[in-house]
């Protein structure tokens, strides 16, 4: 089996093809997913816009996944659309990405939370198998580095409150636990 450098998929190396952009091996685009190119992240109706191939260049500095609360897990992948077909042969031992968000309201309350730019279908695979899912998380430097864009200035009608669902809080321990909301600070 081949690990794709894109998306972590494991295919068989008789699919693979050269990718022409990175010029490194790639599996052949029998799954959608998996055709390769730029990544981008975008959440709370295209807002906020994440650079996800350059948060991936930001964790190669040796740094440690954390493993991610179930409950925050299930909340991302309930907040976005899994492809069964791609579930189905990623590698959910590869860890996703977690960045910092924030979100300041008319009324100048700031919110701050995390939100899950990678990983959603690996992370709907270890729901599936039941096994830990592991993110890893950028500061908020690097959050900011890679956000492309954000909803500046706030709009009242868009202002976020408890249960907006994709987001966790850190706990003391390094895990990452809660349903997924902003929180004000």
């Amino acid at each position: 089996m081949v690990v794709c450098v894109v998306c972590s998929c494991r295919l068989p190396p008789r699919q693979l093809e050269v990718n022409m952009i990175e010029g490194t091996p790639h599996p052949a685009p029998a799954c959608r997913r998996c055709r390769g190119g730029k990544e981008f992240f975008r959440y709370w109706n295209n807002c906020y816009e994440f650079d996800v191939d350059r948060a991936r260049q930001l964790v190669q500095d040796g740094r440690d996944p954390v493993e991610v609360e179930e409950d925050s897990v299930q909340a991302s992948v309930d907040e976005c659309r899994i492809d069964e077909e791609h579930v189905s042969h990623v590698d959910p031992s590869f860890p996703g990405l977690i960045a910092h968000i924030r979100y300041q309201a008319a009324d100048g309350v700031v919110y701050k939370g995390h939100v899950l730019i990678d990983g959603h279908h690996r992370a709907a695979r270890c729901l599936k198998e039941r096994r830990p899912f592991a993110a890893y998380l950028l500061t908020e430097e690097e959050s900011l580095a890679i956000l492309l864009r954000s909803p500046d200035p706030p709009r009242q009608e868009t202002s976020p409150g408890p249960g907006t669902v994709g987001l966790v809080s850190s706990a003391s321990d390094g895990s990452l636990v809660g349903r997924g909301f902003l929180v004000p600070h």
